[in-house]
């Protein structure tokens, strides 16, 4: 599996933009 990482960024209080990493497994490809 193939692990894709994906930053969810939003815009807290204050105007601070704050990012949370994803870790988004794909399980399209199943040739290693």
């Amino acid at each position: 599996m193939i692990c894709e990482i994906k930053k969810d960024c939003f815009l807290h209080t204050f105007s601070i933009e704050v990012c949370i990493p994803h870790c988004i497994l794909t399980e399209n490809q199943t040739t290693i």
